[in-house]
């Protein structure tokens, strides 16, 4: 049984190119959100805190909306709580 419903992450996006975009972060089996998750901004490094779901397989997509280089660590997990 799955007992991490969430991760929190360190994500930091940087893109070489002149448009600026965003980083969805999501569970691999569930939808995309509407909303960006970090963004990413032209010619610099920028670092958000991102929670994210976790899939049932405990799997995330990162997902840029602009070619972007993008790197993630794993700061916390949300567990899900026991049921008795």
């Amino acid at each position: 049984k799955k007992r991490v419903s969430a991760v929190v992450l360190k994500v930091t996006a940087r893109t070489a190119g002149p448009d600026a975009g965003s980083v969805k972060a999501y569970a691999l089996d569930g939808a995309a959100p509407a909303t960006r998750s970090a963004p990413v901004v032209p010619g610099q490094p920028f670092t958000s805190l991102v929670v994210a779901q976790v899939g049932t397989d405990g799997k995330i997509v990162l997902a840029p909306t602009v070619q972007a280089k993008v790197d993630a660590q794993l700061v916390a997990f949300i567990k899900r709580p026991k049921v008795k």
